[in-house]
């Protein structure tokens, strides 16, 4: 023991013979750093909280997820118009600010839908669904046209005629979701659509309950 002493005096005597700019800057390395948690509890504060759902009306409510950051709380509002008969759906989940006020359509078999997206930043906020409320039943035809069919239980689909492209629709699309973790069946629709859609892409979503893939495949639309 009194070697040991022995020892901590002669550093401690060493110490104090050090320059004062030395001296502070040991000081200063001593000083206890944020733990783990502490770090963690940051991060987690840092971030927005963003409900998490889809529901086939203009409202939803489900759970929560922490965005990643850079990453804003998004509404996905969908307008359809489905041989006259019009309904509404809504996706909410942590969405690019470069896809927070995109506008789309497409149009398949006797199917319209005009999707429009809206963010917020605040914490848990409510995007607005305002501007998919204004779209009207008004959609004038093209002259375009491209292979139309869908499916509800695959991914793929062989189509049997045509659908007239309308308003902005350019683009033939195919586009497929599947669901990994869920009941729900997947799907794909074939026929019209807007630029925005195909700028889209290939997209994946992951959280804690299920993981959604979304297959985007666009070609330019034709004339009869």
């Amino acid at each position: 023991m009194n070697v040991l002493v022995g020892i901590l005096s002669f550093f401690l005597a060493l110490a104090a013979t050090l320059p004062p700019t030395v001296q502070a800057g040991l000081a200063k390395a001593k000083r206890p750093s944020k733990d783990r948690w502490e770090i963690l509890l940051d991060v987690i504060e840092s971030r927005t909280r963003c409900e998490y759902c889809a529901s086939d009306s203009l409202t939803c409510e489900d759970h929560f997820k922490f965005c990643n950051q850079g990453y804003k709380c998004g509404s996905e509002f969908s307008y359809y118009n489905e041989s006259g008969k019009i309904s509404y759906s809504v996706n909410r989940y942590c969405m690019l600010p470069s896809n927070c006020h995109l506008v789309s359509s497409k149009s398949y078999e006797n199917t319209k839908i005009i999707t429009v997206n809206s963010c917020c930043d605040a914490d848990l906020c409510t995007p607005s669904d305002s501007e998919i409320l204004k779209i009207k039943n008004d959609f004038p035809t093209n002259g375009l046209v491209c292979p139309t069919c869908s499916s509800r239980e695959s991914i793929w689909c062989e189509a049997s005629g045509t659908v007239q492209c309308r308003g902005e629709e350019d683009m033939c699309l195919s586009y497929s979701e599947q669901e990994i973790g869920s009941t729900t069946l997947p799907s794909v629709i074939r026929g019209c659509a807007t630029k925005s859609i195909c700028d889209l892409g290939n997209s994946s979503i992951f959280d804690t309950f299920r993981t959604s893939y979304k297959t985007t495949i666009c070609t330019s639309a034709k004339r009869p």
